[in-house]
């Protein structure tokens, strides 16, 4: 079966990104990233604005590899897709690798670095996040 439309889903240091651009390349699919939807200019866009970014990205696509680890605003991407990769890796791997991240390009900074440490990173090894995707009526989910 081949499946159009992915939603590659995890935490922050999960990999997704590195992921995401290696099966895009090699699937032909046009990538979208949720972090390049929330963020403009360094600032995180409302809600409602996002959502409607999101929705027009893949509106007239066929198929689309969509990244990131966001819930609530962009939930509605698990029943759209085809296919939910959920990604899972131990919480020291992630921690470790949003380390080096800042370290080598400084995409956010110390403040927000510290706050995906120290407060996003640890829900997304809570059971309510493990169970989101099913919960939100995904068509078809593999871990990993």
């Amino acid at each position: 079966m081949k499946y159009n439309k992915i939603y590659l889903f995890g935490g922050p240091g999960f990999g997704k990104t590195t992921i995401a651009e290696k099966l895009s390349a090699d699937l032909g699919y046009k990538l979208i990233s949720l972090d390049e939807i929330m963020f403009e200019n360094g600032h995180k866009m409302e809600e409602k604005t996002m959502i409607r970014k999101l929705k027009r990205a893949i509106r007239n696509e066929s198929v689309w590899l969509v990244e990131g680890g966001c819930l609530g605003w962009s939930d509605f991407l698990f029943k759209e897709a085809d296919l939910v990769i959920m990604l899972k890796v131990s919480p020291i791997t992630a921690l470790f690798r949003i380390l080096k991240r800042y370290l080598h390009n400084k995409k956010f900074g110390f403040r927000s670095t510290l706050k995906l440490c120290f407060k996003t990173l640890p829900a997304y090894f809570d059971k309510k996040v493990a169970e989101y995707p099913y919960k939100a009526r995904a068509k078809k989910v593999i871990e990993t």
